[in-house]
């Protein structure tokens, strides 16, 4: 609901400011190419919910699981309450303000020293009440625009701050499904290296018979021991490796990290070409690049703001209510008193303070510009490595499947060769090695053409259709 209402009250904000939307910065240095030359792309809309097109059933819903329980996240969403709030008391400078008093009070005085006779010498004193009701009002008058640029700055940062929370879901889902990718390869790995080790154990059993009837050296069982216990050393390494993989991915979740969690049994072929959009879109989709313009803009109107607080200030302040000594006529029109103050303030001498902040907020905007710019360049760049590495991962990809089906072809016709006596074992134990090193290159590199993917989706901007369900647990 809090979301909800910052959300809303930005946009109201945005409305009433008339803060234009992103625009193409005048100091980029180029001008965005009509189509991606990294490679052939496909035409259409940006998936929004990019991270359905894989063919994974469980990754939707772990994704919307660490949505609602991610800490950092929740830590994001509070920032951007933050500067919604902020906004509205920025937004509240510009209204006349109101205040409501009742006040009552009760006096004794004496008087000494006049000189009026009194019985015995006493004191002459005095005991009486006032009680009075007040309205003030109090505004000052935008006459320069410094309350509307105070206004537009705090409204522009809280668009930033939006545009951070959209970076951040953004991110986070990408996170979540490299690590759920990871998690899923890392128990590939793990079935890798028990089905060598297993390989390595039969190994063993035909080197053992052949030493154990004297027709193979003893260094050749020596290297199949070997085998063996190198096998089973990469078990425990690959195990290690699965087991904290699933932990972290628990508490990117949310979850406690018991390693509990049970992935999927294979990863997912890569979907066919994303479709990419136009590159003179980039700029107005890019959550981290809204977010830098939004800064811009803020400083922009602080700027403004720190010029017009060299003119001066011009306040209005009234009053009105009653002054009685009796509770009974605070209400009675006889007892109405008002007052109306006007005051105008012009700075003089403040050692050069006020303009030295107009020159800090120039600094700012440059500081600011030259962070879009490079926000921008780096939106760019990172589209057209992520299609570069598509096309190349894809070439891997074919060599790697053609070297793991000859490696397993040639480890075959070793073992088939050594158990018919025709060939020494140092071959069996280089196909082998072969054999392992080529299943988990592929393994790898599949995992990786869908890393490149998903940041392909981050790169271009790729968001969120629907916000995610918070009634679900």
């Amino acid at each position: 609901m809090k979301k909800k209402f910052a959300l809303m009250l930005i946009a109201s904000l945005t409305a009433c400011e008339g803060i234009p939307p992103p625009s193409s910065d005048p100091q980029l240095t180029f001008a965005p190419p009509d189509k991606w030359s990294g490679a052939k792309t496909k035409q259409g809309e940006i998936l929004k919910q990019w991270w359905r097109s894989f063919d994974d059933e469980k990754l939707p819903a772990l994704i919307q699981e660490a949505l609602l329980h991610n800490h950092d996240l929740a830590a994001a969403a509070a920032r951007m309450e933050i500067a919604a709030i902020q906004a509205k008391i920025a937004g509240a400078s510009s209204w006349p303000s109101l205040g409501l008093g009742i006040d009552s009070t009760r006096q004794h005085q004496n008087f000494i020293g006049l000189p009026i006779p009194s019985a015995g010498g006493d004191v002459i004193s005095k005991t009486y009440s006032r009680h009075g009701v007040s309205l003030t009002s109090s505004w000052e008058i935008d006459l320069w625009g410094r309350l509307r640029a105070s206004r537009s700055a705090a409204a522009a940062s809280a668009q930033a701050s939006i545009a951070d929370l959209a970076e951040a879901r953004h991110s986070l889902a990408a996170q979540t499904a490299k690590l759920w990718f990871a998690a899923v390869e890392a128990r590939l790995q793990l079935e890798l290296a028990h089905a060598t080790l297993e390989s390595y154990r039969s190994s063993l059993a035909t080197v053992n018979d052949r030493f154990s009837r004297g027709v193979r050296p003893a260094a050749e069982l020596r290297l199949a021991r070997n085998s063996l216990e190198t096998g089973r050393a990469l078990v425990a390494q690959r195990e290690e490796q699965a087991a904290l993989t699933i932990r972290q991915f628990e508490l990117l979740l949310g979850r406690y990290p018991s390693g509990a969690l049970v992935t999927t049994t294979d990863l997912p072929k890569v979907p066919g070409p994303a479709p990419a959009g136009l590159p003179s879109e980039l700029l107005t989709r890019r959550p981290d690049v809204i977010a830098a313009e939004r800064r811009l803009a803020e400083q922009v109107a602080r700027v403004d703001e720190a010029r017009a607080a060299l003119y001066p200030t011009i306040s209005l302040t009234t009053a009105a209510g009653t002054a009685t000594e009796h509770v009974e006529d605070m209400v009675s029109a006889d007892a109405f008193v008002w007052n109306v103050i006007s005051n105008l303030t012009q700075p003089i001498f403040q050692g050069g303070r006020l303009r030295a902040n107009v020159e800090l907020a120039q600094a700012s905007t440059k500081a600011a510009a030259q962070a879009y710019a490079s926000a921008a360049v780096i939106a760019y760049a990172e589209v057209e490595s992520a299609l570069v590495a598509e096309e190349l991962l894809r070439k891997q990809l074919d060599a790697l499947r053609r070297a793991s089906e000859e490696a397993s072809a040639a480890r075959q016709l070793t073992q088939d060769r050594y158990g018919q006596g025709l060939g020494d074992f140092l071959p069996v134990l280089e196909a082998q090695r072969r054999e392992l090193s080529a299943k988990s290159n592929l393994l790898t590199v599949r995992r990786r053409q869908l890393d490149v993917r998903i940041d392909l989706h981050l790169a271009l901007g790729g968001g969120f259709g629907e916000e995610p369900d918070r009634s679900k647990p």
